[in-house]
């Protein structure tokens, strides 16, 4: 265990602690001395010992810590057990804080753990699925006869239809990409929205009429398709971006006069 240089002292427990206030001041002199030591223990809040020994770790006379071992029994403001001549003495606070943390420990260890045998699980099944793909591509300078994978058909057809392609046209035929589609509920709403703008502007952009409702419809028209193509997300989102910025820019060609 890792020892820590210092450690939470609670004070208020100290001075509250009625059994503990009870005893002697050599009595609370010698426990705090020994507090100290239960810190660096092997195990935090436990301290095991011969009388001889814990006297020492006391910083005391041999009649002090008799007349300790008396009180801190009779108070019970720690834990005393004497066995085979050896005395185990233990801070109840320290030793439950301790074990709190060392449960803690273990399980963000075995969080950590369990990450790691994923992520290593995941990398090993895409090694082997690599390792098998490249076993089952069949060489081309074997002479051996042996079952073939169809799936390498298939991609072999498929890049012979591309390469004929490429011979006549001259040139890798471009992928179709028929971008994403704009619901007509999204474009009347951005249709509503340029009419508003428009309104602002006074009956010299909009009269409602049948041409002026023409002549948007016409405006609006190219820029769907440019929305459609270029925005695989949102793309209602950005053709009312798109439409709005448009009409700003040619304004004066909604101008009644003007056609």
């Amino acid at each position: 265990m890792a020892k820590n240089p210092a450690d939470q002292f609670y004070w208020a427990d100290w001075l509250r602690d009625p059994a503990l206030q009870a005893a002697g001041a050599s009595t609370r002199g010698i426990w705090m001395n020994l507090l100290a030591h239960m810190w660096f223990a092997e195990e935090r809040g436990k301290l095991s010992g011969t009388e001889k020994q814990l006297t020492r770790l006391g910083n005391c006379t041999d009649v002090e810590f008799a007349e300790f071992l008396v009180e801190m029994d009779s108070l019970e403001f720690g834990d005393i057990v004497t066995c085979n001549g050896d005395v185990t003495l233990k801070n109840r606070r320290m030793n439950k804080d301790q074990t709190q943390r060392n449960k803690t420990r273990e399980r963000v260890k075995r969080h950590r753990d369990k990450q790691t045998d994923a992520t290593a699980k995941e990398d090993g099944n895409g090694a082997v699925t690599d390792v098998k793909r490249k076993c089952t591509v069949p060489s081309s300078s074997s002479s051996t006869s042996s079952p073939k994978d169809p799936s390498s058909d298939i991609e072999n057809n498929s890049k012979s239809k591309n390469s004929k392609i490429n011979d006549e046209n001259g040139a890798k035929a471009p992928s179709k990409n028929n971008g994403s589609k704009i619901s007509d509920k999204a474009i009347a709403a951005v249709r509503k929205k340029l009419q508003q703008m428009l309104k602002k502007d006074g009956p010299n952009y909009w009269e409602g009429t049948k041409a002026c409702r023409n002549r948007l419809d016409k405006f609006l028209k190219p820029l769907v398709i440019e929305a459609q193509k270029k925005a695989s997300k949102n793309p209602a989102g950005y053709l009312m971006t798109l439409a709005k910025d448009q009409l700003i820019k040619n304004k004066e060609e909604f101008k009644v006069a003007t056609w």
